[in-house]
């Protein structure tokens, strides 16, 4: 296993969790992510929506990609009904 590559945090807003990331990501980063995504669910409404803000680079490996991929359809399940992207050129990352 690797060091997680990349940063997020992330609240929830009312029906609205948020997620601010600056990439790139690998596979680690996606598994925690995935992680504190779970730990959150009891915390979740019953509808949510999902806004991803990314700041500055939003590259994934391979592995990262599917990953990814793999926890959307997961947060459908969760009771997610929409997600939204944001792709910021900031180094800035707002912290939680």
């Amino acid at each position: 296993m690797f060091l997680p590559h990349g940063k997020y945090c992330i609240e929830l807003e009312g029906e609205i969790l948020i997620a601010n990331a600056n990439g790139p990501f690998d596979n680690e980063i996606v598994q925690q992510f995935a992680q504190e995504l779970e730990m959150m669910a009891g915390q979740m409404p019953t509808n949510w929506g999902q806004l991803n803000i990314i700041h500055n680079n939003a590259l994934l490996t391979p592995e990262a990609q599917q990953g990814m991929s793999d926890l959307v359809a997961c947060r459908y399940e969760m009771g997610m009904v929409a997600i939204a992207l944001i792709l910021l050129d900031s180094k800035e990352l707002r912290v939680c």
